[in-house]
C-alpha cells in the first residue's frame, strides 16, 4: 500500500448559535482565509474561537485571548450581560478536506451555558464523511440541538465528553503525533506565534531556536511567502515612520493639554486652600467656645460640691457628739468579757501543745518505718527495672503487643499484686507463632529462589509485552493510514469513474464501514455496496443492449428496404417520380376501363 495521496487542508469553519452568529460558515481556499473588517468588527473573536481552541478543546480564559488575559470566558459569548437569554446551546466546528479527493473530516465542540450553573461541553470528531449543514443539521427550529440528538445523528462513537479524549482523537485523525506531549508542544508553539506582542517578548534568535526545534524543514515553495513578506519590509518601514510622526504630533498636543490641565488644577487648588483656611479658623473658634463653656460648667459644679460637703460635715459632727457617751460604756463591758475568754484560751492552748508533742513522737516513728519500707521498694523497683531491661531486649525479637501496657501498669502500681496468667498465655501464643515463623524461615530460601525466578520471567515478559505493544502501536498506525488511504482511493475511484459512481448514501455507508472495520471486519459488506451498484448498472446496460439490438434490427430491415428501393431506381431508365395516392387510384380506374394512358413526363423528350 502506497503513501497517502494528498494532505488535509482546512476547508470550512462554522458557528451555530454562538455569539452573534446563528448559523454562519466561512470557507477556506486551499487552507487559507482572509478576514477584513474595521476594528471591533469581531475578527479576533471569530478566529480565537477556533484555532487553537478546536485543536485541543482547552476552553481556559487565557487561551481565548491572544494577549493572555482572563477578561472574558467562553460562556460570555453565549450569555451576554444584560441579555434576554439565560439558557443557550452553541456549536463550533472546523471541517478538513483531502486536497485531491472528496474525503472530509470535521472536528468541533458543543457548549451549553445556563445562568447560575457551570458550563457544560462535549466534543465530536466526524470521520465517516458526514458534513454539517449538508448531511447533518445542528439546528432544529433555529435552536441548536442537544448532545443526545447529536449522538443520534452522527453516532455515539464520534461524540465524547472528555477534553483529553477529544485531543487524542484529533491528533490521531489529523496530525499523527506519536505522543500527546508532542501534540501539546505543537499547540503551545501556535499560541506563542499568534501573540501580538511576540516581538517585544522574544528576540529573533529565540524565535529561530523555537522554530528550529519544533517545525520540520520548509521547502522553497513554503518559504516563498516569507521571502515575499521580507521584500515588503520597506513598505512596512514607511508605515512605521508615518506612525512615528503621528505619535510625535499627538505627543505635542498632549503636552499642551497637560499644561492647560495643570493651570486649571492650580486654580482649583488655590480655591481649595482659601476655603480650607476659612474652615480651620471657624473650627478653632468653635473649639475655643466649647472650652470656655466647659470651664464655666466645671466651676459651677465645684461650687455645688462645696456647698453639699459643708452640709454633710455639719450632720456628721452632730452624730459624733451624740454617740460618744454610749461607746465608752460598751467598750468597758467588752474588755471584761475578753479577759475571761483569754483565760479559757490559755487552758485550751496548753492542751493542744500536749497533743502536738504526742503526734510529733508518733510521726518520728512513722518516718523510720517509711524509710525502711521505701528502701525495700527502691530495691524491688531496681530489680523490676533490671527485669524489664532484659524484657526490652527480648521484646526486640518477640515483638509482644502487650509489652508496653504491662510495663506501664507495673511501674504505675508497683505495690499492687499482678496476675500474670494472661501474659503467660500471650507468651505461649507468641512462642507458637515463633515456631511457625521458624518453619516459614526454613522454606524462605526456597520461596526466595522461586520468587527470583519469577521476577526474571516477569522482566522477560515485560520486555516481550513492550515489544508487542510497540508492534501493536505500529500496526495501529499502519491500519489507520490504510483506512485513510482506502477512503481517498474510494473517493477518487468514484469521482473518476465515468459510469459506476457511488451515491452519497453509499459513499457514507462505506466510510462508516471502514471506521468500524476493526470491530466488525467484514470485507464483503464493503464489496456488496459496490456489487449492488454494479448489478444495478449491469441491468441497465443489459436493458440498453437489448434496446440497442432491437433498434439495430429495425435499422437493418429499414436498410434492406431502402437498398431494394435504391436498386429498383437504379435499374429503371428514367426513374419514376413519387405518385400520390389519388393519382394511383386514377390510373387503376383507367386500366379497369381499358383506357390507354401514359404519364405526361414520358411524352417529353
Amino acid at each position: 500500500m502506497s503513501e497517502l495521496i494528498s494532505k488535509w487542508h482546512m476547508h470550512r469553519l462554522g458557528l451555530v448559535d454562538f455569539w452573534y452568529y446563528v448559523n454562519e460558515e466561512f470557507p477556506f481556499k486551499d487552507g487559507h482565509m482572509l478576514l477584513r473588517g474595521s476594528n471591533g468588527s469581531g475578527k479576533s473573536v471569530t478566529m480565537q474561537s477556533f484555532i487553537p481552541l478546536l485543536l485541543d478543546g482547552n476552553k481556559s480564559s487565557e487561551r481565548l485571548d491572544p494577549f493572555g488575559t482572563r477578561s472574558r470566558k467562553i460562556e460570555n459569548y453565549l450569555l451576554e450581560e444584560g441579555g434576554e437569554r439565560t439558557d443557550r446551546i452553541g456549536y463550533l466546528y472546523l471541517e478538513f478536506k483531502r486536497s485531491d479527493s472528496e474525503v472530509y473530516k470535521t472536528i468541533g465542540m458543543g457548549l451549553h451555558a445556563k445562568q447560575g450553573r457551570p458550563l457544560v461541553s462535549w466534543y465530536f470528531v466526524i470521520e465517516d464523511n458526514l458534513r454539517i449543514n449538508r448531511d447533518v443539521q445542528l439546528l432544529d427550529h433555529n435552536l441548536a440541538i442537544t448532545k443526545q440528538v447529536l449522538k443520534n445523528r452522527i453516532g455515539d462513537t464520534q461524540v465524547m465528553d472528555s477534553q483529553k479524549e477529544y485531543m487524542d482523537r484529533v491528533n490521531q485523525a489529523l496530525f499523527g503525533f506519536e505522543t500527546s506531549e508532542e501534540y501539546k508542544e505543537a499547540i503551545t508553539l501556535l499560541l506563542q506565534l499568534r501573540s501580538p506582542k511576540l516581538s517585544n517578548s522574544l528576540k529573533p534568535t529565540m524565535i529561530n531556536e523555537i522554530l528550529s526545534e519544533s517545525l520540520q524543514p520548509l521547502s522553497e515553495d513554503d518559504l516563498r511567502p516569507m521571502s515575499e513578506a521580507i521584500s515588503n519590509m520597506d513598505n512596512i518601514k514607511d508605515q512605521l515612520d508615518a506612525l512615528k510622526q503621528s505619535y510625535a504630533s499627538a505627543k505635542a498636543v498632549y503636552q499642551v493639554f497637560e499644561q492647560y490641565s495643570h493651570a486649571v488644577l492650580f486654580e482649583k487648588y488655590h480655591i481649595y486652600q482659601t476655603v480650607r483656611q476659612t474652615a480651620v479658623k471657624l473650627h478653632e473658634a468653635y473649639q475655643k467656645h466649647e472650652e470656655e463653656l466647659q470651664h464655666q460648667q466645671e466651676t459651677k459644679q465645684k461650687q455645688e460640691n462645696r456647698t453639699q460637703l459643708a452640709q454633710e460635715q455639719g450632720l456628721l459632727t452632730e452624730e459624733k457628739l451624740s454617740l460618744a457617751t454610749d461607746d465608752l460604756q460598751r467598750l468597758g463591758e467588752d474588755c471584761t468579757k475578753l479577759t475571761v475568754e483569754k483565760e479559757e484560751n490559755l487552758q485550751k492552748l496548753q492542751h493542744k501543745e500536749n497533743q502536738e508533742e504526742e503526734k510529733s513522737n508518733r510521726l518520728q516513728e512513722l518516718r523510720v518505718q517509711h524509710k525502711t519500707q521505701n528502701d525495700r521498694c527502691e530495691q524491688a523497683l531496681s530489680e523490676m527495672k533490671d527485669a524489664f531491661a532484659q524484657l526490652d531486649e527480648l521484646q526486640e525479637e518477640l515483638l509482644l503487643e502487650d509489652h508496653l501496657l504491662l510495663k506501664e501498669e507495673l511501674f504505675e502500681h508497683p505495690d499492687t499484686p499482678y496476675d500474670f496468667t494472661y501474659i503467660g498465655k500471650r507468651l505461649d501464643a507468641k512462642l507458637r507463632l515463633l515456631e511457625e515463623g521458624l518453619q516459614l524461615f526454613n522454606s524462605y530460601d526456597v520461596a526466595t529462589s522461586h520468587h527470583k525466578q519469577l521476577v526474571e520471567e516477569l522482566e522477560q515478559q515485560k520486555q516481550t509485552n513492550e515489544q508487542q505493544e510497540q508492534l501493536v502501536a505500529q500496526l495501529d498506525e499502519q491500519y489507520d493510514r490504510i483506512v485513510e488511504e482506502y477512503k481517498e482511493r474510494i473517493s477518487q475511484w468514484s469521482a473518476n469513474n465515468r459510469h459506476l459512481k457511488l451515491t452519497d448514501e453509499e459513499f457514507h455507508e462505506m466510510m462508516h464501514l471502514l471506521m468500524q472495520y476493526e470491530e466488525q471486519p467484514d470485507f464483503y459488506k464493503l464489496t456488496d455496496i459496490v456489487q449492488q451498484s454494479y448489478q444495478t448498472l449491469y441491468k441497465e446496460i443489459i436493458h440498453l443492449q437489448i434496446e440497442q439490438k432491437d433498434i439495430a434490427e429495425t435499422c437493418r430491415m429499414n436498410l434492406e428496404q431502402k437498398s431494394a428501393e435504391l436498386h429498383m431506381w437504379q435499374t429503371q431508365k428514367d426513374p419514376s417520380p413519387a405518385i400520390a395516392g389519388e393519382q394511383e387510384q386514377a390510373r387503376q380506374l383507367l386500366k379497369q376501363h381499358q383506357i390507354e394512358s401514359r404519364s405526361f413526363y414520358t411524352l417529353l423528350e
